[in-house]
């Protein structure tokens, strides 16, 4: 896990600053990078964790990613989280009615 031993102060800095790094250049970041945000993501639900930054972040990324980067990524952590379909299914719900709501 990437944030076990870290104190909660500093993830909600470093997630803040991703989130304004990604809201400021949202087309420099790939499959990669959008990846490993859907992990964290997984990561702290599955650890129980409560990190609102993590859910306001992927809320940033359902609606300025472009579809073309983030249905891939989807995709890719469907494919790679075998046996965490339902945290997947959690994400692609946020995802989607985040998109949905960016777009109207």
């Amino acid at each position: 896990m990437v944030f076990t031993g870290l104190a909660k102060s500093v993830l909600d800095d470093a997630l803040k600053t991703l989130q304004a790094l990604f809201s400021t250049i949202p087309t420099f970041w790939g499959n990669i990078e959008l990846g490993n945000v859907i992990q964290l993501h997984l990561d702290c639900r599955e650890s129980g964790s409560s990190l609102d930054n993590v859910a306001a972040f992927v809320k940033t990324v359902a609606k300025k990613a472009p579809a073309s980067v983030l249905l891939p990524t989807l995709f890719d952590a469907w494919a790679s989280n075998t046996g965490n379909y339902e945290g997947v299914c959690v994400i692609l719900d946020t995802l989607v009615c985040c998109r949905i709501d960016a777009d109207e």
